[in-house]
């Protein structure tokens, strides 16, 4: 009952109702807005000259830096932060990068505990306590990002030239043109860029491509977390490791020195033409000693042993070989960030001035289609509430009423609408009925099912390929060789991307903003995108939420960039050898293994699991969009536009 006193009668539709009137209203309806546009040419002509106006200035719109839904304070701040990234950029690249470093703190006593081992020590010359103590901390090497793309031009100690070069053309566009050609890029569509379309696609591009610029930064991140090598010194392990493999250790020592030249260490004196009486008794037995060892392999297994066995061990330290980050990787990595996420703001901010754009756009062209529907079944004998015909139901012609007062109510109707509103909100009522009875109908569709299997397997993948070790460091050279056959030390280690994040951090400070970076782009963005997929296909998302998760997925693709670590990881198979194989330079290396170096660290890629990463980073792009594209409810566009939008300009 309204307010007039007038009944409201319920506007019912059947199934099969609907099924029939559907198509041919609709046909109808288009027949009769011909009809209309001819009878009213003078009003109708004047009416579609202004909406081909207002669509027009739509399409050419403005500049985001002039829209009316970009604050004022973003108008100044997206410049002057493109400016500041610019800056860092800059500071990046001219600063240095990483440097290896060495450390050593060492603290242990030998002492000869019982007559053979002291009478040994006696002939050498040497107290009965021994007593080593370094405490050292120096950088090896210091790199910047010319040493690199140097390095890598020059492909010293590189298979080949070919790819060593690419990888320096490459490291040269990521991390050298590409940041700032894009930032300029970004603040030339911010400021002139007009065109909505166009506007959108350049930004989507730049959105896409920003991550290229993390290449060097996740270069240094595996270098900082593959490249320590650590060795903690036990004293009894070294005693005990000599006596076990002391007939290779005396064969090693005697390719190296001669019995001249440990004598003149041990007594810091020459023992070729000793002057003083004293000298030449301590040279005499330190000589014979030193060649019972050298020329009678048993000495090892009988005296040697013994000498050994009688000393006592105690102390300890370690040995440390490490990449640091500097100063230039910390801004490098800052400003990468900025940019991502200023890239990322201004798509924010295109996407309100396009929705405030097709929302005055779909107003204009919603009115006159409501008119022209409404025309068009007056004609066909869908008959609208006039000033003068009170409260009566929409009817037919024929008499089959859509609510007709004289028909008989059924409850099991399927769509009921109010009477009483106005009749173009009962017509939208009543389309919007329909569609979401289909979409309920087609949700759990065949095509919908395939892409929920393809998500939660593509998921599984990503997932896995962050477990699973994918990478493995071998050292090689003469030293680590020596010290893996002699005490046991075993410096082969594998790598999953997981143990890689932790493993960057270790030194704490600012490489825990390596270690962060590393683990959203490479670990935990690829597995929430993932994620986020399978949960829009398993659950159905609230219609009002559609709209912010699609925008989400969108989003975090921007922090998913396993096809960048790959690069990376190329680019370190390259320059891994290069660096580390000059870091001790002794000629003797090469005589206690032939044809080796004394140190050299190699990045090997375990192909098995390697190839999961490849997978699951390629499948997980075309899994989100097709997932954008047809996962969610396709209406959701219409009501985003039709909601209101704030002016927010100056």
């Amino acid at each position: 009952m309204q307010e007039d006193g007038t009944t409201i009668m319920p506007f019912n539709i059947t199934s099969a109702e609907e099924e029939t009137l559907e198509e041919p209203l609709l046909t109808e309806t288009q027949a009769n807005s011909t009809n209309n546009n001819t009878s009213n040419d003078s009003t109708s002509s004047e009416h579609s000259i202004s909406d081909n106006d207002s669509i027009s200035d739509n399409r050419r719109g403005s500049s985001l830096a002039s829209a009316p839904t970009t604050p004022c304070l973003a108008v100044i701040l997206v410049p002057l932060l493109a400016l500041a990234t610019h800056a860092l950029f800059l500071y990046g690249q001219r600063m240095p990068m990483w440097r290896l470093t060495q450390k050593q703190h060492v603290d242990v006593w030998f002492n000869a505990s019982t007559f053979e081992s002291r009478q040994f020590f006696d002939t050498l010359g040497l107290h009965h306590g021994q007593h080593f103590a370094v405490d050292e901390d120096k950088d090896v090497k210091t790199f910047t990002y010319t040493y690199a793309m140097q390095e890598l031009w020059r492909a010293r100690r590189m298979p080949g030239k070919f790819f060593p070069r690419l990888a320096a053309v490459l490291l040269a566009l990521f991390s050298g043109v590409w940041p700032h050609l894009k930032l300029l890029l970004l603040n030339l569509t911010w400021c002139f860029t007009k065109h909505p379309v166009r506007r959108t696609r350049t930004l989507r591009w730049l959105s896409t491509l920003g991550k290229w610029s993390l290449a060097d930064v996740l270069v240094v991140c595996v270098m900082v977390g593959v490249l320590n090598l650590d060795w903690d010194v036990d004293p009894e392990q070294i005693r005990q490791g000599l006596s076990d493999e002391l007939p290779i250790v005396i064969g090693i020592i005697s390719t190296l020195y001669t019995p001249q030249d440990l004598c003149k260490e041990f007594l810091h004196y020459s023992c070729k033409s000793p002057s003083k009486l004293n000298h030449k008794l301590r040279c005499s037995a330190c000589l014979s000693g030193i060649h019972a060892a050298f020329d009678h392999p048993s000495w090892a297994g009988g005296t040697g042993n013994q000498v050994l066995d009688g000393m006592e061990t105690s102390g300890g330290g370690s040995v440390q070989l490490r990449v640091e980050g500097m100063k230039g990787i910390y801004a490098f990595c800052l400003a990468v960030i900025l940019s991502i996420c200023l890239s990322l703001a201004v798509d924010v901010f295109d996407s309100r001035a396009r929705r405030a754009s097709e929302a005055e756009v779909d107003s204009t062209q919603a009115s006159d289609e409501t008119n022209l529907l409404m025309a068009g079944s007056t004609e066909n004998g869908l008959v609208p509430n006039g000033p003068d015909q009170g409260s009566a139901p929409l009817a037919l012609e024929n008499g089959t009423g859509l609510g007709d007062a004289s028909a008989p109510h059924n409850p099991d109707q399927s769509l009921q609408l109010d009477y009483g509103i106005g009749d173009e909100d009962r017509l939208a009522v009543f389309v919007q009925a329909v569609e979401d009875r289909n979409s309920r109908v087609s949700y759990f569709s065949w095509t919908r099912v395939a892409l929920t299997i393809l998500a939660v397997v593509v998921l599984i993948i990503v997932v896995c390929a962050a477990a699973l070790p994918t990478m493995e460091r071998r050292v090689d050279g003469a030293l680590p060789h020596l010290l893996h056959d002699i005490l046991g030390v075993v410096w082969t280690r594998p790598y999953s991307l997981s143990s890689l994040v932790r493993t960057t951090g270790d030194a704490r400070g600012w490489d825990l903003l390596l270690m962060a970076t590393f683990s959203l782009f490479v670990v935990f963005g690829p597995i929430l995108r993932a994620s986020l997929c399978v949960f829009v296909l398993v659950v159905r998302v609230p219609k009002r939420l559609q709209g912010k998760i699609r925008n989400l997925i969108v989003f975090i693709g921007a922090f998913c960039a396993s096809e960048v670590f790959v690069v990376a990881v190329f680019m370190v198979d390259l320059l891994m050898p290069a660096i580390t194989g000059t870091i001790i330079n002794m000629p003797q290396c090469a005589e206690i293994y032939p044809g080796s170096t004394c140190l050299e660290v190699q990045f090997v890629l375990l192909w098995k699991t390697f190839g999961l990463l490849l997978i699951g980073g390629t499948s997980l792009v075309l899994v989100a969009n097709l997932v954008i594209r047809f996962g969610f409810d396709k209406r959701d566009d219409a009501r985003r536009r039709r909601r209101p939008v704030v002016d927010m300009s100056c």
